[in-house]
């Protein structure tokens, strides 16, 4: 299997050759000048650190967020929250976006400045998708190239102040995108109760895959038999539960092994498997590929 060049994990991660960037502070690359296209179908899944707003200004790209599959289209604008993981997975060949990407700690400060004391994890989902007007997409547009335009321009001395101050502009408006954002022009509709246990039981996942690997455990969480959670998994995912538990806790680990901050005892340990003879074989059967290999590749 062949890889595609790898999507940012955190804004020093990102090769500077690649777009703008502020050490620590905030991160713009975009493929608006590229007109060749590029696979994704290969890509790996990675680990967000920080806060990703990537706006569609052309075409169209697949992604998996946290074990959902979301498209976003050309005028929609995906924001993507910190501790997310994130793969791309295909892309048309006029797909054109513009990303912007904030270090945790600068944006948690912007919303303390102007009165908004709850972080944006808490807000909002791990991941959204909004719709723009024209207007809109035209001036984020105009922002966004500003921004650029300072980032690789000449360095001065309060330069990360005043890259500070655009990111509070532009987060503002994100904010209120958020904020004022219809998830449908269909009446709401009341969630069915199995979409709602398998809502429940993905976010459940989420808290406590590292440890908790029985589909008992979250089974009595939910007040339900394993059996019927199961049952009730399979019939909305076309998965069973272990199936899912299994995927999440691979998707962690290839995220951890493709960082390249941790050896393959590290990423074992973190995912609490008792041996790393126990996580190589697991992985082997979950990818193909033993830990070594998939690092490697």
């Amino acid at each position: 299997m062949k890889e595609s060049s790898p999507v940012a994990i955190g804004i020093n991660d990102f090769p500077e050759s690649l777009g703008g960037r502020l050490k620590d502070v905030i991160l713009l690359f975009d493929n608006l000048e590229d007109h060749g296209h590029r696979r994704t179908e290969d890509a790996f899944p990675l680990k967000t650190e920080d806060v990703i707003f990537v706006m569609m200004v052309g075409g169209e790209c697949r992604m998996m967020v946290n074990m959902e599959e979301v498209t976003v289209r050309k005028g929609q604008v995906l924001g993507i929250m910190p501790n997310s993981v994130f793969m791309a997975r295909w892309a048309s060949d006029d797909m054109r976006f513009c990303c912007f990407s904030m270090a945790s700690d600068l944006y948690d400060s912007i919303l303390k400045t102007v009165g908004l004391y709850i972080s944006l994890p808490e807000r909002y989902a791990r991941f959204t998708i909004v719709d723009c007007d024209e207007k809109s997409v035209e001036s984020s547009l105009e922002m966004y190239a500003i921004m650029k335009r300072e980032l690789l321009g000449e360095d001065y001395p309060t330069k990360k102040m005043v890259m500070e101050r655009y990111c509070e502009i532009l987060l503002l408006k994100c904010i209120y995108r958020l904020d004022t954002h219809q998830p449908s022009e269909q009446p709401e509709l009341v969630v069915p109760r199995r979409v709602q246990i398998y809502r429940d039981f993905l976010s459940l996942l989420e808290q406590h895959f590292l440890r908790e690997r029985n589909l008992a455990f979250y089974a009595s969480q939910l007040c339900l038999t394993p059996k019927y959670l199961s049952t009730v998994v399979r019939e909305v995912s076309g998965k069973h539960g272990a199936q899912w538990i299994d995927e999440y806790v691979t998707m962690e680990a290839k995220a951890m092994l493709r960082q390249g901050r941790y050896n393959i005892k590290q990423v074992s340990d973190a995912l609490h498997f008792s041996s790393q003879s126990m996580f190589g074989r697991f992985f082997k059967k979950m990818t193909g590929y033993t830990p070594k290999e998939y690092k490697q590749l």
